[in-house]
């Protein structure tokens, strides 16, 4: 009881202090697709009416918004559909970005796509009907629209899309607790008191360009002055001394991370009989 009662208090206090809303309870080796997508958080929303719910937000000549679709027929032309960036829904700053959006139905004999507006022309394909495609993007310039283009060499046939998401490509985030050293015990008559270190370690994908290390490192500050305010951990132990840091760089799930490595020290007295 001891140990689960211990972790559900260390994890209260690493929510309180990082605002991750899950802090997991043992160790989590990021192998698996479906658990490094569980840790890969992708940032906010860029683009308003995702859903195509109102052309008005939305800007073409030969675009046609509709049933919540966005559909074009190819005529060997450039067919553009843009949102201007003042509907954005977040501010835009440069870095790199994950387009996607679902093929409802494409019979262009092409496949021939592009953006461009908020950075440099990138080409693309798009996908079959049923398939979700993405895009990755760097954007260069936080002042530009929006477009997405079904270029020239389509020369027949029609695409039809749906659900459209512009985010900043995403970042591993996320913290873990556990058990690392079953200390000692020491017997006081009726008294039992345990000393026990546990690992909370946290990782966040580095990125230079929005000063990433400036971020966890403050997360990581956070985390412990709450420890160290939390010291008698709600009534259910205390923690005996000083955490202690460990700070570096290190590989998760194939992205490079800031990683850290916080030792804390617990003693917990048992009533025995």
């Amino acid at each position: 009881m001891a140990y689960s009662t211990i972790v559900s208090r260390l994890q209260t206090d690493v929510r309180e202090a990082t605002g991750v809303g899950t802090v997991y309870d043992y160790k989590r080796h990021v192998t698996a697709d479906q658990e490094f997508n569980e840790l890969y958080v992708r940032g906010s929303q860029i683009l308003t009416d995702t859903g195509f719910d109102d052309n008005q937000k939305w800007s073409s000549a030969t675009w046609a918004i509709s049933g919540s679709q966005a559909s074009v027929t190819a005529t060997g032309a450039n067919k553009d559909l843009s949102q201007l960036n003042a509907s954005f829904a977040s501010p835009l700053s440069t870095g790199t970005y994950l387009l996607t959006f679902t093929v409802v139905a494409n019979t262009l004999n092409a496949d021939a796509g592009q953006v461009s507006g908020i950075c440099s022309a990138t080409d693309f394909s798009f996908g079959e009907t049923g398939e979700e495609t993405t895009v990755p993007i760097t954007v260069n310039t936080i002042t530009g629209n929006f477009t997405l283009r079904v270029k020239s060499s389509n020369t027949s046939g029609s695409i039809t899309i749906d659900s459209i998401s512009l985010t900043r490509t995403g970042k591993v985030h996320y913290w873990e607790i556990s058990r690392e050293v079953d200390d000692d015990q020491s017997d006081y008559n009726t008294l039992v008191v345990t000393r026990d270190v546990y690992a909370i370690e946290g990782w966040y994908s580095l990125d230079d360009s929005a000063e990433s290390e400036k971020t966890f490192q403050a997360e990581i500050d956070s985390v412990v002055l709450q420890l160290h305010q939390d010291r008698a951990l709600n009534g259910n132990g205390h923690i005996s001394e000083p955490v202690r840091k460990e700070v570096n760089n290190e590989m998760k799930g194939g992205i490079l991370c800031h990683h850290a490595k916080l030792s804390v020290r617990v003693i917990v007295p048992q009533e025995t009989t």
